[in-house]
């Protein structure tokens, strides 16, 4: 029997209980590598995986055709009167001001940290950081609806911070916000 067989013909209960099937060489998503203790703080803040699997999902899908969207908007200094990059800041601010009053101030980063794990070692580069960006944004809003019944106005903030993952990702970011 040779060392390689082994692995080709045990069940791993931990690949199981993630639900990927065992003997598939596809590619496994990053949120299904998580160090655990990020998803066991994430849990005691009140937050399963679960939650974030298909903003998670869209990040694994996303293209360079995705990326440069989401960089003109982020770094093309295009008047509009729709979006701008440092009200989106200052929204990003505020959101996670009002969840440090929610007791949630470590949500962000925890879930900031999850979604650098989608870009491994060396991969990092200028469009993954603009990705990881929107992609944190669209995390505070979906964290930011869920506490919008005590602040109204994160609710506005909340569209506004998704507004460039809908720009780049059209109908599937849009049947995630809903």
């Amino acid at each position: 029997m040779d060392a390689n067989d082994y692995i080709e013909n045990q069940t791993d209960e931990v690949i199981e209980t993630w639900g990927v099937a065992v003997n598939t060489r596809g590619h496994v998503p990053f949120y299904r590598m998580l160090y655990f203790p990020d998803v066991y703080d994430l849990r005691k803040c009140g937050y399963e995986l679960d939650r974030f699997i298909d903003l998670f999902d869209l990040l694994e899908n996303a293209k360079v055709g995705h990326a440069r969207k989401i960089h003109k908007l982020l770094h093309m200094q295009v008047n509009s009167t729709v979006w701008d990059v440092d009200m989106a800041r200052h929204y990003e601010f505020a959101v996670w001001e009002s969840l440090h009053r929610f007791g949630l101030g470590d949500v962000p980063p925890i879930l900031r940290k999850m979604l650098g794990q989608a870009f491994p070692g060396d991969s990092i580069t200028h469009y993954a950081e603009d990705l990881m960006t929107i992609f944190s944004w669209s995390c505070l809003a979906m964290l930011a609806r869920d506490f919008a019944w005590r602040n109204p106005e994160l609710s506005i903030m909340a569209d506004y911070l998704d507004y460039p993952l809908k720009a780049a990702f059209g109908a599937q970011a849009i049947m995630l916000a809903a």
